[in-house]
Parts: structure tokens; C-alpha cells; sequence
């Protein structure tokens, strides 16, 4: 267990660290001592570690305990009054919203926390696809570019996405939504650049004739 002299510094879930932190009574009636004795009705034994206590900050501030477990459906935090030691709030996964929690699950796995070793694998495998994609496209543009040009490759009727690429590709968007942003930002410029393209095409036939 660790204690964080801070109000910010003990982890909190994702979705709690964007939402309105309670106030305290601004008494300093309890101590420490106090707030351990709620420590019990954290279910440590079930999920593991990850548990912090914040002290009180500022004048109006409150004691925090907050267990993160790598699992996110062991998230629980609670708000102390230590003016008089009541609980003002007590969150756990019963309490999150289908959203909230969509996110919490979301960020764990993400984290390679949520399923352990397992989970850890997979995003390796994912990361080391990234690379393996990114090492594929540099050489297929190298032998695919023009002669004598950096440009890009010629494009040629039928020539389509293979299905397993833009499977891979909605699947690596859904789970690391910068990787979707990345792919939606190129798939833009590319629609721009071709329709760019044909513009110029049609000037030029236009011109000629």
C-alpha cells in the first residue's frame, strides 16, 4: 500500500481523474490511523495491489482511497471528510456506467493489465505488427515508386486492399484509437490527393481539346 502526501498524487481511475472531486468540512479532527481502519473493505485478497491513500491537500481538501488493481473490475475509491471522518462518496465498478466502464476495460487492456501475461503478448504482437507493416510499406513504395523518383507508386485499375490488411487495420483503429486517427488522417489525404488528381487530369483534357 502507498501513501501520497498529494491530492493528485494517488492513482485514481481514468474516468474519476476527469470528474469533480468532493470537499471536506475543513476540520483536521482525523488522522491516518482513522482512514486505515477502512482499508478492510477493499477487497485486496480478490485483486491485488494497487492500493493508495491521499492525504487532504488544501484547507477544504479529503482523505483518498483508491485501489486501481490491474483488473478494472476491482476499481474502488473512496472520498473521506476529515473534519469528521464520514465517506462522502464510494465508487466501484457497480457504480460506473456502461461507458465508464467501457473505458476502464479499455485502458487497462490497453495497458497489457487487464488479462496479465496473455494480454501483455498480444500487445507485443500488435506493437511488433506496427513495425511489421511500417518495414513492408517502406519497401513495397521503394520498389514499387517510379524510376528515378521519390514519388509515389503508380496506381493501377482493380488494384484493391487486401481484406486481411483492412481487417488488421479496423482491429489495431478499434483498440489504439491513435492508430485510427493516424489511418483515418492518411486514408484523407490520400481520398484529397487522388481527387486532386483527377481534377488536374480533367483540366488538362479539357485544355487540350
Amino acid at each position: 500500500m502507498a501513501h501520497a502526501a498529494g491530492h493528485h498524487a494517488a492513482r485514481l481511475p481514468w474516468t474519476l481523474q476527469h470528474s469533480a472531486m468532493p470537499t471536506g468540512s475543513g476540520g483536521r479532527d482525523i488522522g491516518i490511523a482513522e482512514v486505515e481502519r477502512l482499508l478492510p473493505r477493499f477487497e485486496r485478497a480478490r485483486w491485488g495491489g494497487g492500493l493508495a491513500i491521499a492525504y487532504p491537500e488544501e484547507r477544504d481538501g479529503v482523505f483518498r482511497i483508491s485501489h486501481v488493481p490491474d483488473q478494472a473490475q476491482g476499481q474502488r475509491s473512496m472520498f473521506i471528510d476529515p473534519g469528521n471522518g464520514r465517506i462522502l462518496r464510494d465508487i466501484g465498478w457497480r457504480d460506473y456506467s456502461p461507458g465508464a466502464r467501457a473505458i476502464e476495460w479499455g485502458v487497462m487492456t490497453h495497458l497489457g493489465r487487464q488479462y496479465g501475461l496473455a494480454n501483455q503478448l498480444i500487445n507485443l504482437g500488435f506493437c511488433l505488427a506496427i513495425i511489421g507493416f511500417t518495414v513492408a510499406g517502406i519497401v513495397a513504395w521503394w520498389h514499387r515508386r517510379p524510376v528515378g523518383s521519390w514519388g509515389a507508386p503508380p496506381r493501377f485499375p482493380g488494384d484493391r486492399l487486401p481484406l486481411a490488411l483492412v481487417v488488421t487495420g479496423l482491429a489495431l483503429a478499434a483498440l489504439f484509437p491513435l492508430v485510427g486517427a493516424s489511418l483515418a488522417a492518411i486514408a484523407a489525404t490520400a481520398v484529397v490527393a487522388a481527387a486532386g488528381r483527377a481534377l488536374r487530369l480533367a483540366s488538362g483534357a479539357r485544355l487540350r481539346h
